[in-house]
């Protein structure tokens, strides 16, 4: 905030009199407001996010909508107790991340609600719709390098969730020796992979239970997806435009050697 005295302030033309603002009068300079502006009403939503709208209508006849507008993520009620067409419904807005939601999630329930954004500071947030709250944060997912979170997914139950880590690609020139020319060649930054466990009240951090990384290989390029196998959670796969990667957990390997050892001695 800029203060300036009184005498500088009446050469430059300013006034430092009494406001009167809605019928009140407000003294200069005026007091520290907590929110300079506050959301009253959106339209539209990011159309480019995938799974941007979620229904989180139940049973009990009330529609309302999920949706994502930026840094924020609104939740539309519609108001279908009278048939006047002109009553709209109501939104609620849920805010706290610092840049803009990249991921949308919700259980199959529609009791866990889960937001991602990207940015270096990516946060996690499992939010509480009837009270319009966060219940969990994973702050920092993957701390201060790149660019946050590239994709996320979240099991039909609603216990686990994984995190795709985005960086960025790393264009090198390389010059040929013989013919002096050019070539530039892309390889990607290895992405890390998260997985926590929402149902693990004993783990209080953001502290994942999985932590994987995907090759180094040329061949493979940036991952933008991350999908868990709805059948096996210890299972995921991410994908980029050219290339997929699989994630199997080191105890469902071992637990899947034993059924096929098992099955070549009942076999003999």
């Amino acid at each position: 905030t800029l203060y300036v005295s009184r005498t500088r302030a009446r050469r430059a033309g300013l006034w430092f009199r009494r406001a009167w603002v809605a019928g009140k009068r407000a003294s200069y300079p005026p007091r520290a407001m907590a929110h300079a502006l506050s959301l009253d009403w959106t339209h539209g939503f990011s159309s480019t996010l995938p799974n941007g709208v979620i229904n989180l209508s139940l049973d009990d006849g009330v529609t309302k909508l999920a949706f994502v507008a930026s840094h924020t993520l609104v939740v539309y009620t519609e108001l279908n107790e009278s048939n006047d067409p002109e009553k709209i419904g109501t939104q609620l807005f849920l805010q706290g991340h610092l840049n803009p939601i990249r991921s949308l999630l919700a259980s199959d329930d529609r009791r866990v609600v889960i937001t991602a954004c990207a940015g270096p500071d990516a946060q996690v947030i499992v939010w509480d719709i009837e009270k319009g709250q966060p219940k969990r944060i994973i702050n920092d997912c993957f701390g201060k390098r790149g660019s946050g979170i590239a994709g996320a997914d979240l099991t039909p139950c609603g216990r686990w969730f994984a995190a795709l880590e985005d960086v960025s690609f790393e264009e090198n020139e390389k010059v040929d020796s013989k013919t002096k020319t050019k070539s530039e060649s892309t390889s990607a930054t290895p992405q890390r992979v998260c997985v926590w466990d929402l149902l693990d009240e004993t783990n209080t951090g953001d502290t994942p239970v999985f932590n994987g990384t995907t090759p180094t290989e040329s061949y493979v390029d940036r991952q933008t997806v991350i999908k868990f196998n709805p059948n096996a959670p210890g299972e995921l796969i991410t994908n980029g435009k050219t290339s997929v990667v699989f994630f199997v957990d080191d105890d469902e390997t071992e637990e899947d050697e034993k059924r096929e050892d098992d099955d070549d001695d009942d076999d003999d």
